[in-house]
């Protein structure tokens, strides 16, 4: 019986020595809930000595960071009608090192001398988390996006074939999607006449033939380099608009062309008011001119001053007399 005693406590210095190698945090729990061992990665993860944790309740660790009203209905509900219990989320912020998502799985172990042992593993998903909720993100805004009426975004195979066709273009060019998807490209959709100047500047920019149609709306995108151009889209019946057309290539993981994406804008609002505002600056010009000639063609001096008295012009007869 002498020997066996220091064969048992040799056997638990091994297993001790064993957990001591697992890269998660373990937590060695008896029926009361009091920590009897921890391993090295609990200690460095939530920065206790082991003078800290063991013999103590778990909920009494860290000044109660562990006393968690999701830990304890785990613990005091559902390990006393189970064995074993996995991947049970917990998320909550912790005194030093932040808030945290983890996920715990829990064994319960008859440990020889010790009796009845709960192992309690614990993994930090955080990083996961936070990159799942970033994922998510990122496809409700794309979903906005592409479902959006106000744009028209339109993705092609590297080919230039229209593989996605949102409801902003169905609205703004009258096509169905099925009437275009794995049918056309936005060359068909476009001012021919547009592309082939549009392929021949593009030509004496870079030195290298582009042909008109495709290649001429994404060369620049295919480069990398970033492209917006206006661009006359025709309707499906035949109508005519000016967009303002963003351009991005579309790349895999080794960053090869899959496809181009172009998203536009129905620019005929601001073409108006650009044409408004022209007409309002040659009216304005014409004016001008007009009290001008009137000023000169008049036979005495005259002078103008500013309401302060200040002379602002004068005629060529009032310049004579001077």
């Amino acid at each position: 019986m002498m020997k066996q005693k220091p064969l048992v406590e040799d056997l638990e210095l091994y297993a001790q020595d064993i957990v001591d190698t697992v890269r998660e945090p373990l937590l060695m729990l008896d029926t009361t809930l009091r920590v009897r061992s921890a391993n090295r990665a609990f200690y460095q993860t939530f920065q206790v000595s082991s003078e800290e944790t063991e013999n103590r309740l778990i909920y009494e660790l860290g000044n109660g960071q562990w006393d968690i009203p999701a830990l304890r209905t785990l613990l005091d509900d559902v390990i006393p009608t189970s064995s074993v219990f996995n991947d049970f989320e917990l998320e909550h912020t912790f005194p030093i090192i932040g808030r945290r998502v983890m996920l715990l799985n829990g064994r319960k172990l008859r440990a020889g001398s010790h009796g009845e042992l709960l192992v309690l593993a614990m993994e930090d998903v955080t990083a996961r988390k936070r990159a799942e909720e970033a994922l998510l993100k990122a496809g409700a805004l794309q979903s906005a996006i592409f479902n959006s009426a106000n744009f028209s975004s339109i993705a092609t195979d590297d080919k230039g074939v229209i593989q996605i066709f949102n409801v902003g273009a169905e609205r703004m060019l009258g096509y169905q999607a099925a009437g275009v998807i794995d049918k056309l490209t936005p060359a068909n959709i476009s001012d021919a006449g547009e592309l082939i100047a549009r392929a021949a500047a593009l030509t004496a920019e870079f030195e290298t033939p582009i042909r008109p149609g495709f290649e001429a709306l994404v060369y620049k995108a295919s480069r990398g380099i970033e492209d917006i151009y206006e661009l006359t889209y025709i309707r499906a019946d035949n109508t005519r608009f000016p967009a303002l057309v963003s351009v991005t290539a579309l790349r895999d993981a080794v960053g090869k062309v899959i496809g181009y994406l172009l998203i536009g804008t129905d620019n005929t609002a601001r073409k108006q008011v650009e044409a408004d505002q022209a007409l309002l600056d040659q009216r304005l010009r014409d004016q001008q001119f007009y009290t001008r000639s009137l000023i000169e063609s008049n036979i005495d001096a005259l002078m103008m001053t500013d309401p302060q008295g200040i002379i602002s012009d004068v005629n060529r007869q009032m310049m004579t007399l001077t």
